[in-house]
């Protein structure tokens, strides 16, 4: 057994630093300037000067910080607990924090995690996520906060039991070892034993036929979900005039708190791009849902939130007029929808502006 003694004292550590310091610099001086190793030898053959100067100097620096002991609890005859540097050959015990972890963990979802964020924190691959929580993998870009996501060491299945599954039923289901399922401890199996119907059963190594979501894509780094892709091109320029993005009611205006301009009407309703440009962003866009960002070359850009549906693709050039897709309710973490409307937002240099006070309203 060996117990791990740290010595927490700050001024000793200090003296120990500034003797080592000292020692080195005598050595060097010696090496440089003075005489032969073999001239340094006393006459008499005994140690060389510059040992000496070092067995003088270890007085001042402490002696080692671990302190060996024998099973059974008694010390090492030679053993010395003040406090200093580490013994050679020393054996202190791994910190269990820093160990691998071969148990399923609980992550509770916070504010700005995505599947990315979170795959990596733990060292796994963002599928194997997916595959380990299946009441997420219908709307994984809208989950809510304070949800508790099962994260697994390896790549594998969660699968929720139905009536009359089995064990190799499963195996099979997934391509995996039934023996491996039996033999998971976190699933409490014995072997021979049967699966109860709503149990949630890991399938180590197994794979789902589900799919990492589409990833949202834009030409340049934004505040955008982790998992997003670069674009090669160069924005159009667009004319400066803009047109009507959308035909319906304003429901909720300009503000200091709301910097956008709300404009509902049925599902599908057309959706135009207000001037011409270089589309940055078609996809899901976290809060906004489906979404339409065009960056219009000139310092304007544009954002189109909520669409149901999509028409045009990243890098795409569009013209002012053109149907971007149409009305909807989508929405992410931390968006908001009432009902079917276009969520306008127009930034001029960074700076948000009224879409209305540029013609961008009917």
């Amino acid at each position: 057994m060996v117990r791990v003694i740290r010595g927490d004292t700050p001024m000793l550590w200090r003296v120990a630093a500034h003797s080592a310091v000292l020692v080195l610099t005598l050595g060097v001086l010696v090496v440089s300037r003075g005489p032969s190793f073999a001239a340094m030898r006393t006459e008499s053959g005994g140690e060389d000067q510059i040992g000496l100067w070092a067995r003088q100097a270890t007085a001042f620096i402490p002696s080692p910080v671990l302190d060996t002991v024998a099973a059974g609890g008694n010390r090492e005859a030679n053993d010395d607990t003040r406090p200093g540097f580490v013994s050679p050959g020393a054996i202190a015990e791994a910190d269990q924090s820093l160990l691998p972890w071969d148990k399923p963990e609980v992550h509770v979802l916070k504010y700005g995690d995505t599947l990315s964020s979170i795959a990596a924190a733990y060292g796994i691959e963002p599928l194997w996520l997916l595959w380990a929580n299946p009441d997420i993998q219908k709307n994984p870009d809208n989950v809510a906060l304070g949800t508790e996501l099962t994260v697994l060491p390896m790549k594998a299945v969660v699968h929720i039991v139905k009536e009359g599954d089995t064990v190799a039923s499963v195996a099979e289901t997934y391509g995996a070892s039934a023996e491996d399922i039996v033999t998971y401890a976190a699933n409490g199996l014995a072997e021979g034993g049967a699966l109860t119907a709503g149990a949630r059963v890991i399938v180590p190594g197994g794979e789902s036929d589900v799919r990492f979501p589409q990833p949202v894509v834009e030409m340049a780094p934004r505040s955008i979900p982790s998992w997003s892709q670069e674009v090669a091109g160069v924005p159009a320029v667009g004319s400066g005039s803009f047109g009507v993005a959308a035909y319906g009611r304003i429901t909720s205006t300009f503000t200091r708190r709301h910097r956008a301009v709300d404009i509902a009407n049925r599902t599908g309703t057309p959706i135009m791009s207000t001037d011409g440009g270089t589309v940055v962003v078609a996809g899901w866009y976290g809060w906004a849902g489906k979404a339409v960002k065009i960056d219009h070359g000139n310092g304007y850009v544009s954002l189109y939130a909520h669409m149901s549906s999509i028409n045009v693709s990243p890098g795409q050039s569009v013209q002012r007029g053109q149907v971007l897709g149409g009305i909807g309710c989508t929405r992410g973490r931390g968006g908001y929808c009432s009902g079917p409307h276009l969520h306008l937002e127009i930034y001029f240099q960074g700076r948000p502006i009224n879409p209305c006070s540029v013609g961008a309203c009917y």
